[in-house]
């Protein structure tokens, strides 16, 4: 799959170059040949009109078909390979004109007209569609009958008027080649140009679809590092309760930065981790990988939020430590307790969690105290993150999200916000856990109204149950 940009830079370099392969009259000809074309055929049928008042009939019919060969010759030039024939047919024609008027002009006057026929006659059959030995061939020929035909069979112009248009002749028969040259020359430099731009477009090509293929299998790796099945947790004694999990991610492109990460410490503990990478792409996705073997490397850690935090942000400075390997990520760390009823969170540069309580309505913003540091993970080692404590109860629901949810812009240049997924929350609160995370989405994508998203959306929803007998955890979907 090649880059939309340089397939239509290659289309247009085509037809500039196949218009000017097939127009042998190019740029500068072609309107110097314009306004000949246009003052021969001016002059002619002037002259064809005279002849028409007087009365003579052949004549008006000579200089008004010699118009309009003239025309159609000029008309054709952009298809004169394809009528190669038609048009050498059509300039003997012009040629075997302008003889009958050099030999029967001159009393009348009309012998002016040789001034505008001729250039059209050099630059077609002499300067423009012939070698130079060609060109000076026709020359000769047409110069000889100037000056060779005998008295009875042309005007007897004057010998310094024949000079004058033999000069004539010859000036714009050598500006038609110097012009013929210089259109050559451009044409091969720009067909040599036009082959390596293909040379380009097959190995950019190539390198593309590598690309493709690769960024596929790493879309599918980091597919991987995403739960693909939950945790059964629940408390059997004390609250007895029960939790749901559900997810979407949506990445940008191909691969994305954001992930999340569950593990189970006991049966009715888990931690939930949610990371932000700052942007999208190969360059974030290899962050989100680092840092997922990171988490798996130190599991005494996740029993508490902010320790958690705390030791990845550690261990991300000493890694990225460089001035181009400065990444910023944003996260939320969870710890569930059901067996206490607790959820227990910590952040790092990001925006509140969110905890529905459709029973009554209310919606709860998991927010960090501003007097506790929160700088988002690799920015300042030392940052020491602090361990919050909420109440959860039957019927709750938590939602943990990355910013691109509500970072989505429509075509007006408006973003959704914070604020406005807040009232989403909400209004679709009593909606059960998968229904409900998709009308979230729903909502943005209506919003953006057919615009891509411009960052990764990950968002996961924690429902706490009140315990059933069975084993029924959420899915994915």
């Amino acid at each position: 799959m090649g880059l939309p940009w340089f397939d239509r830079l290659l289309r247009e370099i085509e037809e500039i170059e196949g218009d000017r392969i097939q127009r042998s009259d190019f740029v500068a000809t072609q309107y110097v040949l314009l306004i000949f074309v246009g003052l021969s055929c001016c002059f002619l049928l002037f002259f064809a009109g005279e002849a028409l008042l007087a009365r003579q009939m052949i004549r008006a019919l000579v200089l008004g078909l010699a118009a309009a060969i003239i025309v159609i010759d000029y008309a054709c030039l952009p298809l004169f390979k394809k009528y190669f024939l038609f048009r050498t047919i059509l300039q003997v024609m012009m040629t075997a004109l302008f003889l009958f008027l050099l030999v029967t002009g001159g009393e009348d006057g009309s012998g002016i007209l040789w001034i505008y026929l001729f250039p059209v006659i050099s630059f077609h059959c002499f300067g423009l569609r012939s070698g130079t030995l060609t060109s000076a061939f026709f020359f000769a020929c047409c110069v000889g009958l100037l000056f060779a035909l005998p008295g009875d069979m042309i005007y007897p112009y004057p010998l310094a008027f024949r000079v004058r248009i033999a000069f004539t002749l010859f000036a714009i028969t050598v500006m038609s080649r110097i012009l013929e040259k210089n259109r050559q020359s451009i044409d091969a430099k720009l067909h040599a140009n036009l082959v390596e731009l293909r040379e380009r477009e097959t190995e950019i090509r190539a390198y593309n679809a590598r690309m493709r293929e690769e960024l596929t299998l790493a879309s599918q790796l980091q597919q991987t590092m995403l739960a693909q099945s939950y945790p059964d947790i629940r408390a059997q004694k004390g609250g007895g309760l029960a939790v749901e999990f559900a997810h979407r991610y949506l990445p940008a492109g191909e691969v994305g930065g954001d992930f999340f990460y569950i593990r189970q410490l006991a049966e009715d503990r888990i931690s939930l981790l949610l990371c932000d990478v700052m942007g999208h792409g190969v360059r974030a996705a290899l962050v989100t990988a680092m840092l997922r073997a990171l988490i798996e490397s130190y599991p005494a850690a996740m029993v508490e939020p902010g320790r958690l935090l705390t030791r990845i942000n550690k261990d991300v400075g000493q890694v990225l430590d460089g001035p181009t390997l400065v990444m910023f990520t944003t996260a939320a760390a969870v710890l569930l307790d059901l067996r206490q009823g607790e959820i227990h969170y910590a952040l790092a540069g990001h925006h509140p969690l969110c905890l529905l309580r459709p029973d009554t309505g209310k919606l709860l913003e998991l927010a960090m105290p501003k007097t506790d540091e929160h700088s988002a993970l690799g920015i300042m080692p030392d940052t020491h993150y602090e361990t919050h404590t909420e109440r959860i109860f039957p019927g709750d629901v938590a939602l943990l999200f990355t910013d691109g949810l509500f970072d989505v812009v429509n075509a007006s240049g408006e973003t959704f916000n914070y604020e406005k997924l807040l009232q989403v929350l909400r209004a679709e609160m009593q909606y059960p856990l998968g229904t409900l995370i998709d009308r979230i989405l729903k909502a943005t994508q209506t919003f953006a109204a057919g615009c891509p998203p411009p960052d990764d959306i990950c968002l996961v929803a924690v429902a706490i149950h009140e315990l059933k007998t069975g084993r029924g955890t959420g899915t994915s979907g």
